[in-house]
């Protein structure tokens, strides 16, 4: 199961990024749940997951995997075996350009070219 996690984590609601006029925001012990619910895979290309800034949004990276979910966007995409079929996952954020939107279109072609099918969530 595959879902756009529009917020950061963190624990405090103080860590509010300046310009920014709607922060959204969720503690760790969030993700444990979305684990528990069966959600395996997070998109994180959307406006929201540097809310709290670029160290918090790091911090992710290391979060997602300590409760079993995978995650994809801000230029790291994954390839995953499902039912002995190989899928390649491709976020793409086209509301804050904090990468090149060029590259992540450069990757699905390579994928498709290696006849690996592409799952590609567009945040808009």
């Amino acid at each position: 199961v595959v879902v756009n996690f529009e917020s950061t984590i963190a624990d405090t609601h103080t860590c509010l990024e300046d310009g920014k006029k709607i922060q959204i925001i969720t503690k760790e012990e969030n993700i444990k749940k979305l684990a528990d619910i069966g959600i395996n895979t997070v998109s994180i290309a959307n406006n929201h997951t540097r809310d709290c800034g670029e160290n918090i949004f790091q911090k992710m990276y290391d979060l997602f995997p300590k409760y079993g979910i995978d995650f994809v966007g801000e230029n790291h995409d994954f390839i995953k075996t499902i039912y002995g079929k190989k899928y390649a996952f491709v976020s793409i954020n086209t509301i804050e350009q904090k990468y090149d939107i060029d590259s992540s279109i450069n990757r699905i072609h390579e994928y498709s070219a290696k006849k690996i099918p592409v799952i590609v969530n567009i945040h808009w």
